[in-house]
């Protein structure tokens, strides 16, 4: 799960460095990149949360 975000994060700031125009340029991508390494990364807890509470409510039956 953290290695897919820390790819993501690197793709953009890859992409970052490919279209830097100026200050307000890199600063767009990276506020870009925070809110996707957010956006997936509690996308991604939600899905594991789901699954633990499936996961334990099937042990107790």
């Amino acid at each position: 799960m953290l290695y897919r975000l820390f790819n993501l994060c690197t793709y953009y700031f890859w992409l970052a460095n490919q279209r830097i125009e100026g200050r307000e340029g890199y600063e767009r991508i990276l506020y870009v990149s925070l809110a996707t390494f957010v956006l997936v990364f509690a996308l991604e807890c939600v899905v594991f949360w789901k699954l633990l509470k499936k996961a334990n409510r099937d042990r107790e039956d």
